[in-house]
């Protein structure tokens, strides 16, 4: 969220602006969990690579501090002074990609990292939804303190500073856990990695009863429509409630939360419904979301009268309508990412690659179905339904439509001759 108002200072506070430097960070991270991936997995000390990404991830925070203000500088002369979309969304996706790359990189690999840090301890190194859940929950905690206690108190800059600092904290805290542990425990990793014949049915593709190439397909899009649904809820959301970077604050603590809790109560039910995806119950669980969303104003309205117009009211209110758009979908979608990483995972690595893949599929997603959502936020909300009618969003595709077709430079036409209005004098023709 820092780094995110830091950059629309030169970038641009619109939405294209935006959804780029969330693709820039998103896609910093998935190179960083692929290309790290092997590297990881084959070394005896997952714990020193944990510590070495989170140092880079702190000193890299402190150093953006002085890059992002020379890339918002370059900024205007690389976009012009009336960039087209594909320059402008170009420019806004480059610079805080190549400026803040170490770091989002660093925060990839952090995943594989602590899976193979973790995995030895556990009892048969079924570990992901565990991992996913406390890093998605440490997420949520980032998003509020950043937004509500650290930014408003200390700034932008010093907001990164300090979250750089609890990077390189945590990082050396896995060292004295590290030098904590037994030694008979600590090289338990390998040994039992190498005196297992094959690994166990919980980590393999065949838990989910897909091959290898469909496993990575599903993974891909499960981060892309995931992170799809949340872009055109969020585009609706921004009709109905009060549109402010807390509101924003708060709905993605709600779908981060949703997601924290989906991968936790995987880690502790899953082995019961190891063979199964969730997908149809995912699919429903977002119909319900979308029912939920299209009585959106009627809700937070209801809210509002119920918790005051207080700031305080005004939060709970948001959070209530986020809650029931986002509830039920996120905690699916966290089960069912932690159901498919872990069966990507082998002894081999695979757990890197899998949430680069997703990670990929989540970056591409904001600017796939940004075009789509624009027409749901373009259309005029009334106070009874939050979402348009089916008529009225085939009515703003034909003006989208039309309004191309007008922009487009067009060929010369003939003026119709005598004979076609007698050959065809039902149809009108333009003087």
């Amino acid at each position: 969220m820092a780094w995110l108002r830091m950059f629309a200072t030169g970038l641009g506070h619109e939405m294209p602006a935006v959804l780029a430097v969330t693709c820039a960070v998103m896609g910093g991270m998935g190179l960083g969990a692929w290309s790290l991936d092997k590297a990881i997995s084959r070394s005896e000390r997952p714990g020193r690579w944990y510590t070495a990404l989170e140092t880079i991830i702190g000193g890299w925070a402190f150093l953006s501090t002085l890059l992002i203000p020379l890339a918002n500088k370059a900024a205007l002369p690389l976009m012009g002074i009336d960039p087209s979309p594909l320059r402008h969304w170009t420019v806004a996706f480059l610079l805080p990609f190549l400026a803040i790359l170490p770091a989002t990189a660093a925060m990839g690999a952090t995943f594989p990292a602590m899976e193979r840090f973790i995995a030895p301890l556990s009892e048969d190194r079924r570990c992901i939804g565990g991992i996913y859940a406390a890093n998605t929950f440490g997420a949520v905690a980032g998003v509020l303190l950043g937004v509500f206690v650290i930014a408003p108190a200390l700034g932008f800059r010093a907001s990164v500073w300090c979250f750089g600092l609890v990077s390189v904290v945590c990082g050396l805290a896995v060292v004295g856990v590290w030098q904590s542990i037994p030694p008979a425990r600590t090289a338990d990793s390998k040994s039992r990695e190498s005196a297992s014949p094959a690994p166990p049915q919980s980590l393999t593709p065949a838990m989910c009863n897909l091959s290898a190439r469909r496993l990575k397909l599903t993974i891909f899009c499960a981060g892309l429509l995931g992170v799809g649904y949340e872009t055109a809820v969020i585009r609706v959301l921004s009709q109905v409630l009060e549109n402010t970077v807390y509101t924003f604050a708060a709905v993605l603590a709600v779908f981060l939360l949703g997601t924290s809790v989906g991968a936790a109560a995987y880690q502790r039910y899953g082995r019961r419904f190891a063979s199964r995806l969730w997908l149809s119950e995912l699919s429903i669980a977002c119909l319900l979301g979308g029912l939920a969303l299209s009585r959106a104003q009627r809700l937070y309205d209801a809210c509002r009268s119920a918790f005051g117009d207080n700031p305080s009211g005004v939060l709970m209110a948001e959070v209530s309508v986020a809650l029931a758009a986002f509830g039920l979908p996120t905690v699916f979608m966290g089960a069912i990412f932690s159901h498919l990483v872990q069966a990507a995972r082998s002894d081999q690595g695979g757990v890197g690659r899998a949430a680069a893949i997703n990670t990929f599929g989540g970056a591409l997603a904001p600017a796939f179905f940004r075009r789509y959502s624009s027409v749901l936020a373009r259309l005029q909300v009334d106070a009874d339904r939050a979402v348009p009618r089916i008529p009225d969003v085939a009515a703003e595709l034909d003006r989208m439509a039309f309004e191309s077709r007008r922009s487009s430079p067009r060929l010369p036409v003939r003026p119709a001759s005598r004979s076609s209005h007698r050959k065809h004098p039902g149809r009108r023709q333009s003087d």
